[in-house]
């Protein structure tokens, strides 16, 4: 994934729905803040996303541009409509949000996403080996800071033993303190 497709995502979705402003989450939602990524954060063939006004389309964007849709057969990437709690992000993520402006590339939509440091959080709480790998390949290019999401945790949605492993997970990881 690129940010010129996710771009075009976008372009479709804002077709489909007639929204004009989404929330970007999962893996992809970082090329807002770092259009050149390492491979492994860029692996994936989804965008994760929802209308900020009107979430419940999510399900008409995940039917027309999803998997397995045409659209994906067309291009090789797709959308998956997701909703505002998929993503266990911190309280405070929208005070570091990162826009992407309303263009001609994006069809007038504009996009919405977490800091990079508010999309590990949510990827050390689900723990999957390839979230762990993405928040792996962060540390090590410089791009997020161990201490920058060790300090959002507590904000997360979940409990102290789900934060506690999480930091856990984040301690194995390694990378930069500071």
């Amino acid at each position: 994934m690129n940010i010129d497709q996710l771009k075009h995502v976008l372009r479709a979705a804002a077709g489909i729905t007639g929204q004009d402003i989404f929330v970007v989450v999962g893996s992809q939602a970082v090329l807002l803040q770092y259009p050149r990524l390492p491979d492994v954060m860029v692996m994936s063939a989804e965008i994760d996303m929802f209308p900020l006004n009107q979430p419940e389309l999510a399900d008409l964007i995940d039917g027309t541009i999803g998997s397995d849709s045409v659209f994906h057969e067309t291009f090789g990437y797709h959308a998956d409509g997701v909703g505002p709690t998929t993503a266990r992000l911190p309280q405070s993520w929208r005070e570091r949000a990162i826009v992407l402006p309303a263009s001609a590339a994006t069809g007038g939509a504009s996009a919405v996403a977490p800091d990079i440091h508010d999309l590990a959080v949510a990827k050390l709480l689900a723990g999957r080996p390839k979230d762990l790998d993405w928040i792996a390949a962060g540390l090590a290019a410089g791009l997020m800071t161990r201490n920058g999401v060790a300090g959002l945790l507590p904000q997360a949605d979940a409990t102290q033993a789900e934060v506690d492993l999480a930091l856990a997970r984040l301690q194995r990881l390694g990378g930069a303190s500071p």
